[in-house]
């Protein structure tokens, strides 16, 4: 006579938090919203406003080279930390 089948072990579980079915990421829209052409024309506007002020400071600075940020930002109406900005996004043309 045989011995008895043997049951076959439960199929094993997955780790806890780990899925079996792994969740497809929903794709992003290719059109960009009304937000980002704003956010994107706030940010060219702004960069332009800095280069425009950067220009300026410069202009100010070959004038007067005792001239302090401090008040060349109050000559410009804009704040200290504003200068600083733009001041490091636009450093000064090469003069040939």
């Amino acid at each position: 006579m045989e011995p008895p089948a043997q049951p076959s072990p439960p199929p094993a579980e997955p780790p806890v938090g780990l899925s079996t079915n792994p969740q497809v990421t929903p794709a992003r829209p290719a059109v960009p919203t009304v937000l980002a052409d704003r956010n994107a024309r706030a940010a060219e506007e702004g960069h332009a406003r800095r280069r425009e002020q950067a220009a300026a400071w410069h202009a100010m600075r070959r004038d007067d080279p005792a001239l302090t940020r401090t008040e060349g930002a109050r000559r410009l109406a804009i704040s200290t930390r504003t200068l600083r900005r733009a001041i490091t996004e636009n450093p000064p043309a090469e003069e040939s």
